[in-house]
This record gives C-alpha cells, sequence and structure tokens, in this order.
C-alpha cells in the first residue's frame, strides 16, 4: 500500500510538472510573440523615418502654390493618390508659460540676445531640444534649477526659456519677481 501512495505521488508531481512546463511554454509564446510584433513595428516605423530623410535630402521639384511649405525637423510627409498631393503634419507638444514677461533668447543663457518677451500662460510649441545640464537662477523669492527648452512662438520665432518659465499646465510660478 505504500509503494501505491509512493507510486500515485510521482504520478501527481509528474502530472504537476507538465503542467506548469506547459503553462510556461505558453506565457513564453505570448512573450515572444510579442517582442516580434514590437520590433516588427518599429522596423516599420525606422524604413518610413529613413524614407523621409530620404525624400527631403533629395532635390525636389518646387510645390504647387496650394501646398504650404514645409517646416524644420518636426514635419512628416505622407502622400496619398501615388504621390500627388502631400499631407504635412507638424508634430508639436504645447507648454504655458508661467512666468510673467519670460524672456525668449537666441541661445540658452542669459548672456543671449532677448528676441521676444512671452506674458502669463501664453502658449509656446516645445521644439524638443534641452539643453545637456541645469541651471540654478534666483527667480526673486525662488531659486530653481532647471534647464534651457527650446520654444517656436506663436509669432514663428524660434529661440530658448528657462525651463521654470514653461510647463505642461497653466500656472503661475509662485515667488517670481
Amino acid at each position: 500500500m505504500a509503494q501505491e501512495k509512493a507510486s500515485g505521488l510521482v504520478k501527481f508531481q509528474f502530472i504537476l510538472f507538465g503542467v506548469l512546463l506547459l503553462v510556461f511554454f505558453v506565457w513564453a509564446n505570448r512573450k515572444c510573440t510579442r517582442s516580434q510584433t514590437q520590433l516588427q513595428e518599429l522596423e516599420r516605423y525606422q524604413a518610413i523615418n529613413d524614407s523621409l530623410e530620404q525624400a527631403a535630402q533629395a532635390p525636389q521639384t518646387p510645390a504647387p502654390a496650394t501646398t504650404p511649405a514645409p517646416q524644420a525637423n518636426s514635419t512628416q510627409r505622407d502622400t496619398i493618390r501615388g504621390g500627388q498631393m502631400q499631407i504635412i503634419r507638424d508634430k508639436t507638444t504645447p507648454l504655458y508659460i508661467t512666468i510673467e514677461n519670460l524672456a525668449l533668447r537666441k541661445g540658452p543663457g542669459l548672456n543671449y540676445e532677448v528676441v521676444d518677451r512671452f506674458s502669463l500662460f501664453e502658449e509656446v510649441n516645445f521644439l524638443h531640444e534641452v539643453t545637456d545640464s541645469a541651471y540654478t537662477l534666483k527667480l526673486g523669492q525662488i531659486t530653481t534649477t532647471e534647464p534651457w527648452v527650446k520654444v517656436r512662438s506663436r509669432k514663428g520665432r524660434d529661440g530658448w526659456v528657462y525651463g521654470a518659465g514653461v510647463d505642461y499646465y497653466k500656472h503661475k510660478l509662485e515667488g517670481v519677481e
């Protein structure tokens, strides 16, 4: 009888091991399939990006008067009807000014010329460029350490603003004089 219990226990352990092994293979298969799908999407994205860069570098004929001129690096082109029409999408991230009378400068630093000034809550477009290091500035009652951020004003002027002066949400930075 003890031998029957031992053989029954071995069978149970063998079945349990088999079930766990099967669950592991199903999990691994799903994980690999998901990774392959993500890799294919990444390759597709890179191929589209490469073709867009090649199209931008190739000599182009002047566009018809009704087609808007392409802008800097943040522009993506799509063609329809065999390339006869182009849709130009400008992908930007809006930021809001948090300091009244914030200066837009030609370069990232206080020693650069002021190009424009912004009023509180004015919307600007983030151009996806930030300085590598953060700078500490005393802004009245508060001292902040932020990088400089490249933005484009509604007037189309590109320049740099101090990072504490912009945010994704409209709010006033308290303590600034």
